[in-house]
């Protein structure tokens, strides 16, 4: 039951975040990183170690961008309930 219900609640974090990519609320630098983390339009997230080495970034520079887009995520999230 709790699985189905962990499911449920990714699959509505899925598609809200798609909802903010659709509306083109981040540059392609924050997109690209949203969809590679949270797993959306790929089988499954991945982890930060991959995620760097496609973007092409420094481990440090990949932290802190994904504590800024996680931020602006959340904001406009809270900004909609």
């Amino acid at each position: 039951m709790v699985k189905v219900n962990n499911e449920q609640n990714s699959e509505t974090l899925e598609s809200k975040i798609q909802t903010l990519l659709d509306r083109q609320l981040f540059d392609d630098m924050e997109s690209n990183l949203i969809r590679l983390r949270y797993g959306i339009g790929i089988e499954q997230p991945l982890p930060p170690s991959e995620i760097s080495r496609i973007m092409k970034i420094k481990a440090k520079a990949l932290e802190v961008l994904v504590e800024q887009v996680d931020r602006k995520i959340f904001n406009q999230l809270k900004n909609e309930l």
